[in-house]
């Protein structure tokens, strides 16, 4: 089925900077907070996949989707977080 983008975009393009309050309740974390991690992992390769696949998790399959399309990727991708 096709579906648009996930909601992470939005979560990062339009909360983090107009709705700071929301980006919150969304992740839990400030902004700034996430600003501060981001700049400290950035640059990590252990961040960088160069690759579209991981190992599925053992987690539940509903949960599995829903994270896939929030963050916008294949439920294939997604592992136990």
């Amino acid at each position: 089925m096709p579906q648009g983008p996930g909601y992470i975009y939005h979560v990062l393009d339009v909360l983090m900077p107009q709705r700071p309050d929301l980006f919150h309740e969304e992740l839990r974390i400030t902004p700034q907070t996430f600003q501060k991690i981001l700049s400290e992992i950035i640059d990590d390769p252990i961040y960088f996949q160069t690759s579209r696949t991981m190992n599925r998790g053992r987690g539940n399959a509903v949960s599995q989707q829903k994270v896939a399309r929030w963050a916008d990727a294949e439920k294939g991708l997604i592992g136990d977080l």
